[in-house]
Parts: structure tokens; C-alpha cells; sequence
């Protein structure tokens, strides 16, 4: 989608792509166990922004490579201005650069070719799918049998990951069966740091004046308890300083001295994933000659605002650029708010797409006032030339009438003279009878 007046109509080019595509079946549970909801979800992972900058086929880039013929490039090419600036949601990549450019991509086509050995112009690959579970476990509540506290820890997640297929995970019985492991404690970016936040207490009571990061928590299915590494750092006392392991036994929320309940007693949400890998491009060498040939194309020649011709002479046009305003297009579609972390995501996107929606009413306001000044400057343009041609092509009946009475007057005035000046000899003549 070409969204900026900036886009200039034509073909432009990204050498490469590489993203992640996680397809996963989210099952919910209630508090006594039982499934409260199935459903699916996608999503997309890209190696990083950057990656996709650098992949950027510039104006500069198409200029070098033509004099050192290091890529042949398309005749046609367009290039992407220098210094764009690469962003992602999901599946959506947005650039941006001077001027208002701004294209968007949705990666959303993933009925991609089978890399084909020993042939150059690769299209695309895709790697054998990996497969993992999440177990996401809410409202654990655990027990420090020495103070007898009582704590609550608000969300911790089980990641499993392997290249066997999803029946491998499931029919493991043991957490440390499974080939790679990660716990983290909400979102997956930022670790443990929720599992801080949950014992401050117990570290306030621990040491008051050190600062605390958790760095492991697992769990041991024998003895049923949460064991949770941590270092420390007294503030006051810099030499106090360390790590820690301690261990919580799971405990129930009305009883303080039952130790009844298993880890999966507070399972909230499992979700079993697909994850495929693909690179779509120059997936071989992109210094080689053919690899101009083999990127991405983007053709925007159908794209680009509406142009509105406003005067006489060229030039004296108005681009009109009103994107798409629907919900994909807004980041909107398909919101996900069945955990704290995605309802908090989805308000942030929500508050983005107002952004977006409210800057392009400006837009359009803008676009009104100045078609507006035109139409009035169009119109008393119009009065001028009708009252132009008025004058040259029309007769002024009062400026006539008035020549014309004004003559009439004379004639009249004339033969009224003359008539007096053939009296006078006639009346010379009738005296000498």
C-alpha cells in the first residue's frame, strides 16, 4: 500500500526478507480446570528492523552498483530515498522516509517455492517447522514455610520448544524430557521481572536496602515446589552482594498449612505452536549479478494520490492521498485481550489507530480548505472574464441610448436652426412688396 504523497509511481525493490510465522492453538481454562475456550492465533516474527533497512534497495545503492556493475538491476527501478526508516506490527512493515513517503507491506501470503538447489534465482525457502507448547499458569499462590507468608505470584509461563512435532511435547511426562526449556514470568521480552515485582515483599524482608533480579525459577515435580534463584545487591553496603536459591512450596489460597495442590492446578492457558521460518528473496549470494533480479519487486505504478487538475496552466494541481482507514490497516483487526499483556497491547493499539485516524481527518480538512480557496478564487476568476467578455461581445444599451439621444438632440437642434435662417429672407421679401 503506497500511503504517502511522497511515493513516486514505479517499481521499487527489497532484496530480502526473513520472518517467523507462529501459528498456534490457544486453549483457556477456568479456575476448576475445565477448557473454557479454544481458539487460534498467528503471528508474525521478523529477524529485526535494521535487517530490513539494510536490505533496502536506495537510490545511492542502484547509482553505486551500476558503476562498479556489482548488481544488475532492473532498467525501471526506482530506489527507496536514502535514510529510510524501517517499522514493524505483526505482519505489517512500514517505510518511511522524507517527504511523506510511506510504504506499507502485509507479509501475509505464505504460499511460498521450496528453495530449489544449485539454482540461483531462488525465490523464497522456508525451514522444517518447529513445534512448541506454552503452559501459562495464573495466581499461583506459594507459601515460605519458615515466616509462614503467604505470596502470590500473578502469571509464570513454561515455554518448550522441539523439532519433533507437537504429539512429542504432549506425550512427555516430564518437564526436563523436553529437548529446550524457558520460564518466564509475563511477557516473553521481559523475562522474570514480573516474578520481582511479586515477592517484593519477601525480598524487602529479606535484605530492605538491596536491589533484587531474579534470574531462574523452575519447578520440582517431586517435592512440589517453585525453587527461584536471585541476585542481590545491598545499595548501602556495596560489599553485600550475591546469589540466592529459594524455595517456595505451592500452597492453597484458603488453606495456609495444605500443601494439596500441583503446579497444573493453576494452569490458565496452554498454547501449542507451529513455527515455520522463511526468507523470501535473495536467499543466496546478493552480491552476484543475477541477485538485481531476484528481490522482492514491489510494483506501485497503479499507486500513488489523486491528482485534481485546479487551473489552466500545468502544473496547478492538488494530490489528494486518503489511505485505507479499515481496521487491518489501522493495526485494529483481530485484537487479542484474553491476558493482561495483550489487553494493555491492544489499548496501545487502539490508541495509535485513533492517532492515525485523527491525523488523517486532518488531512482531509486540509484537503477541504484548500479545494474550497480554490473553488472561490475559481469563481471570482469566472465573474472577471464573463464581465471581460460582457464588454467585448455585448452592446452597453444605455451608453447607446444615451449617443443616441444625444444625437437626436442635435439633428433636432440643427434643423431648427435651419429652418429660422430660411424665415429671414422671406420676410426681407414680403417688406419690399
Amino acid at each position: 500500500k503506497a500511503c504517502g504523497d511522497g511515493v513516486v509511481n514505479g517499481n521499487y525493490m527489497i532484496n530480502s526478507i526473513s520472518y517467523s510465522y507462529y501459528s498456534s492453538k490457544i486453549t483457556t481454562y477456568d479456575k476448576d480446570g475445565n477448557i473454557e475456550k479454544v481458539g487460534d492465533e498467528e503471528s508474525y516474527k521478523f529477524d529485526s528492523e535494521d535487517s530490513i533497512r539494510n536490505s533496502l534497495v536506495t537510490t545511492s545503492s542502484i547509482a553505486k552498483n551500476a558503476k562498479t556493475k556489482a548488481v544488475s538491476y532492473p532498467d525501471d527501478l526506482k530506489g527507496f530515498p536514502d535514510g529510510s526508516n524501517v517499522s514493524i506490527d505483526n505482519s505489517v512493515i512500514t517505510i518511511k522516509a522524507d517527504n511523506n513517503f510511506e510504504l506499507k507491506l502485509d507479509v501475509n501470503n505464505r504460499n511460498l517455492k521450496n528453495k530449489v538447489e544449485n539454482q540461483d534465482n531462488v525465490v523464497s525457502t522456508c525451514t522444517v517447522p518447529k513445534y512448541a507448547v506454552t503452559d501459562t499458569y495464573r495466581n499461583i499462590t506459594i507459601m515460605d514455610k519458615d515466616n509462614n507468608a503467604r505470596y502470590n505470584i500473578s502469571e509464570l509461563s513454561f515455554y518448550y520448544e522441539n523439532d519433533n512435532g507437537i504429539q512429542d511435547l504432549k506425550q512427555s511426562t516430564s518437564y526436563s524430557k523436553y529437548n529446550s526449556k524457558t520460564i518466564y514470568s509475563g511477557s516473553e521480552e521481559e523475562g522474570l521481572k514480573n516474578i520481582g515485582e511479586d515477592l517484593k515483599d519477601f525480598f524487602e524482608e529479606k535484605c530492605p536496602d538491596c536491589e533484587v533480579k531474579v534470574t531462574s525459577v523452575s519447578y520440582n515435580k517431586d517435592s512440589n515446589k517453585l525453587i527461584i534463584n536471585y541476585d542481590y545487591n545491598n545499595t548501602k553496603s556495596p560489599s553485600e552482594k550475591g546469589t540466592e536459591k529459594f524455595e517456595f512450596s505451592l500452597d492453597t489460597e484458603t488453606d495456609p498449612n495444605a500443601t494439596n495442590k500441583k503446579l497444573d492446578d493453576f494452569l490458565y492457558q496452554k498454547s501449542e505452536t507451529v513455527i515455520t521460518q522463511y526468507t523470501i528473496g535473495n536467499v543466496g549470494n546478493g552480491n552476484s549479478k543475477a541477485a538485481g533480479n531476484n528481490g522482492i519487486m514491489l510494483d506501485v505504478t497503479g499507486a500513488g494520490a489523486m491528482r485534481l487538475q485546479v487551473g489552466a496552466n500545468e502544473g496547478q494541481v492538488i494530490a489528494i492521498d486518503i489511505p485505507n482507514l479499515d481496521a487491518e490497516s489501522l493495526g485494529v483487526a483481530g485484537l487479542d485481550i484474553t491476558t493482561e499483556d495483550k489487553a494493555t497491547a491492544a489499548i496501545d493499539r487502539i490508541g495509535d489507530a485513533i492517532n492515525q485516524l485523527s491525523a488523517v481527518r486532518a488531512k482531509i480538512g486540509a484537503y477541504a480548505n484548500r479545494i474550497e480557496h480554490t473553488i472561490t478564487n475559481l469563481d471570482t476568476t469566472e465573474e472577471n472574464m464573463t464581465a471581460s467578455y460582457s464588454q467585448i461581445m455585448d452592446v452597453d444599451m444605455a451608453k447607446e441610448m444615451t449617443e443616441y439621444s444625444t444625437v437626436q438632440v442635435l439633428v433636432q437642434a440643427s434643423t431648427s436652426v435651419l429652418a429660422q435662417a430660411n424665415e429671414r429672407p422671406q420676410q426681407v421679401l414680403q417688406l419690399l412688396q
